[in-house]
Parts: structure tokens; sequence; C-alpha cells
């Protein structure tokens, strides 16, 4: 196939306008944030199904809101290779994390569209619409759906302001019952593949553009409430007093250390309420999040559970309450071997040095692993830089990337069309 250099950088600079335009539809003035349900997520999505239509696609959404574009003309019967990303987002969010997935996607259809190029099978693009889970602290919320590997009880969580995930679904416009049975499982796929900014500076260290991914972490998350006796600042006697945030603080410095003493952990507080709120009132609650990783899913268990006993030994020695609410937990993944080898072929293609990354990050392809080969494809970002408005990738990097999801497509097909025996 004969990629041209002028359509593709075309589509580049195309990819790096329309993230811009998506970065201005947010939840909060000044900075990116959407959340599963919001406004903000409902906008892009429909300016998303627009640029899908404009490429040839036919577009649908499923029982949880993901979206869907097909190429036209393709039979029930045909095939699937599946690309895309997610458009939720952190919050005060960068422009690029799940977006260049998305995005890179429709360039990818737009290409071969105007190639006329014939593939064994259709491109589809999906545009999952939770996978950061920041309002249900979940782990991959659309695309668990889509697999039907999506836990009933989930259903049931609530976010800060007991909106249940049942009751976003429904008032998001969409089946909270249906979204249980998995929309991707109809169909035949060939594999899936994400671009996906590496949110990390190896790539940039080793001058490349471009990287494949071999495996991504195990994550577990939950959230602790610790009850203490709230009461006035001036009045309670240091030795008298029942403090949720010193105790949430001692906690917390348990389970850095924890993490600390173990090659490879990560483990994170990344949300802290506290209530009453009032900077002349003792806490007397206080909620905390945390969130495990590690390459191995028992040694994940294993630091939550030193977790558990750590923070349950500072609460019992400040006579204070805490109840653990279990997350949800996803094992590591392993990215499928053969499309690892289509996609290497396809990155010497472009004579480019092929170099594997594992993600500690976790992605929609640990939840399509489920039901069929999926891998990713790692993208440098400047510094290493995500889940931050500094996030940053360039035109060129862009161009690369539409590339090489290109020939990896062409790579594929090939390999497919080649007889066996």
């Amino acid at each position: 196939m004969n990629l041209s250099l002028p359509s593709i950088d075309r589509l580049a600079t195309q990819l790096m306008e329309r993230a811009d335009e998506l970065a201005t539809h947010t939840e909060e003035p000044g900075g990116i944030t959407r959340r599963y349900g919001t406004p903000a997520l409902a906008e892009v999505m429909e300016i998303v199904e627009v640029w899908m239509r404009e490429a040839g696609m036919t577009t649908c959404r499923d029982a949880i809101g993901n979206l869907y574009g097909l190429q036209q003309g393709v039979s029930d019967e045909t095939p699937r290779l599946l690309l895309g990303g997610h458009l939720d987002s952190v919050r005060d969010a960068g422009r690029y994390d799940g977006i260049l997935g998305v995005l890179s996607a429709i360039a990818v259809v737009e290409f071969f569209r105007a190639s006329a190029t014939d593939l064994p099978f259709a491109l589809e693009v999906v545009a999952f619409a939770d996978e950061e889970g920041v309002r249900f602290h979940s782990l991959y919320l659309g695309s668990s759906s889509a697999t039907g590997t999506l836990p009933a009880e989930i259903l049931d969580v609530a976010d800060a302001d007991g909106i249940t995930v049942r009751e976003a679904v429904r008032e998001f416009g969409f089946d909270p019952q249906t979204a249980l049975t998995g929309s991707l499982t109809d169909h035949r796929y060939v594999g899936f593949i994400e671009a996906h900014i590496e949110q990390g500076p190896r790539l940039e260290a080793a001058s490349l553009p471009v990287g494949i991914v071999s495996g991504i972490v195990a994550t577990r998350r939950a959230y602790l409430d610790i009850y203490g006796v709230a009461g006035h600042a001036g009045t309670v006697a240091m030795e008298d007093r029942h403090d949720a945030l010193v105790t949430a603080s001692e906690i917390i410095l348990a389970i850095e250390a924890i993490a600390r003493e173990i090659e490879d952990a990560r483990a994170t507080v990344g949300e802290l309420t506290v209530k009453p709120g009032a900077s002349n009132v003792i806490a007397g609650e206080v909620r905390l999040s945390l969130d495990v990783r590690h390459p191995d899913g028992a040694i994940v268990d294993d630091i939550y559970d030193r977790i558990r006993h750590a923070s349950g030994a500072v609460a019992a020695e400040r006579q204070m309450e805490i109840v653990w609410r279990t997350g949800q937990k996803v094992e590591a993944m392993v990215c499928d071997a053969d499309l690892n080898r289509v996609l290497t072929a396809a990155i010497g293609d472009g004579g480019l040095k092929p170099m594997e990354l594992f993600s500690g990050a976790g992605h929609d392809a640990t939840a399509l692993s489920r039901i069929m080969p999926a891998t990713m494809l790692f993208v440098r970002c400047k510094d290493g830089i995500s889940h931050n408005p500094a996030e940053s990738i360039t035109t060129v990097d862009a161009a690369t990337t539409i590339d090489i999801l290109a020939r990896f497509a062409q790579t594929l097909a090939t390999s497919q069309n080649q007889p066996t025996g």
C-alpha cells in the first residue's frame, strides 16, 4: 500500500484541530473535565458522531452510551477490526488521553476510504463513554459493558451526590439492564487496537514516536470511610480528640510505606472528602479513595490486604471506626502476541525501530481482551506528562500514529489472506 504522506499530514492536522475543539467541551470552564453522563460528554459524543458519518460510517449507540462507527455496506457476517478509545476524562485533564485513540481511528477509516483499499475485514471505530471512572470510582465502565463483563452490582454504586450508575445510565438516555449484556458479543472481531499517549517518558528518552504495548497492569480500587467525632476546634483538648482527618493522614502514610516496599507497586490516594469541612471544626468523617496497581494481580491483592490490616491498626489505636467499601479489581493483561507481531512489522515497515513497553496505566484494551485479541500502540507525549493540562503531542507524531495504524491494518489484512497448512 502506498501511504500518501500529504494525505496523512492533512489527516494529522485535522486530528490536532479536532482535539482542540473537543477540549472546549467541559464541565468546568478553564480546564477539561468530562465525567460519565454529563452534558459535556454528551456534547463530544454528538460531535464525534458527526465526524464518523462524514468519514462514511454508519453510527449507533449501545445500552450504556458507547458510540460506534462502522464502514457502510458491511454485512453482519463480515469480521471487523475494532479501533478507538474513550471520550470521558479525569478532572482537569489533558486533551489527548483517550481522544487520540478515537480521532486516529476515524482518520484511518478516512484514509482507507480515500485510497479505495479493500480489506478482508470491516473497520469499526468505538468511542467508549467511561474509561477513567472518575464519577463512580469504576474500572472500564464503558468497555466492560460493551464486552458483557460489567458486574451487575456496579449498577448500584453511587457517586458523590448519591446518584447510582443505574440512575445515571437512565438519565443519560440509555438502558442500565441491557448494559450488562455486551454489545460487542454479536459480531466476529479479528482484534482491537487503540492508539494512546504513553503517559510516561520512555519513548521520548529513546527518541521514538511510537511503541508497542506488551501488557497492562492489574488494578484494584476501594473507598475507606473513617468515622471520628466532630467537635469545636477551640474547646476540645488535643488529648480528647477523635480526629478523622489525622487518622486518615496516618493511614495515607502507611499506604505509601507499604507500596514503597514492593518493586513495581503503586498505591494512590487521589480523593479526600472531609466532613463537616469547616476550619473551626474537628473532622468527624473522612472518605479517601485507594488505587492499587502492580503487574501481578496476586501482588495487588497482597498489597490491598496489607493496607487493610495497617489501616485497621491505625484506626484501632486512635479508637476510630473504619469501613471499607471494596471496589472493582481488574487483572493484568498480556497483549495479543499475534497482533503485536503484526504491529512490529508495521512499525518496521514505517522505517521505525519497534520498542515494547509495559503499561502502568489501565486501558480499555484490558476489557476488550476478554472477548477478542487486543493490543495498543503507545504514542510519545512531551515529558511523559498525562492527566494534566500540559499533556502534549506533536502533529508529526499524530501523522506517524495514523500511518502506523494504517500499515497495521494492511499488514493484518495480508496475514489474514495468507493460506494456512
